[in-house]
């Protein structure tokens, strides 16, 4: 299984935005499920299935942020005043 990127992401930024993007939307989901399931509204069978599907999807988001991470890193082209950034 991989993440299928949009093709208007290119840089490692864009990238690493659409992984933020999708975490949001898999926690989304599973607080949903979640609920249903507490609520009596899913079987213990399907919260389970539900799991086996999010799990992987969430290791491979987690994989990948690595990844974008590393590459951001390196990246020389951001150039941050760390000083300048937090404004008190």
């Amino acid at each position: 299984m991989l993440i299928e990127y949009p093709s208007t992401c290119v840089t490692s930024s864009e990238r690493t935005a659409y992984l933020y993007r999708l975490f949001e939307l898999l926690r989304l989901r599973h607080n949903e499920q979640g609920a249903k399931y507490r609520a009596g509204k899913l079987s213990k069978q399907k919260w389970d299935e539900f799991l086996r599907w999010f799990n992987p999807r969430h290791d491979l988001f987690v994989t990948d942020v690595l990844k974008a991470r590393k590459q951001l890193k390196e990246d020389k082209d951001i150039v941050i005043d760390i000083d300048a950034v937090f404004v008190e």
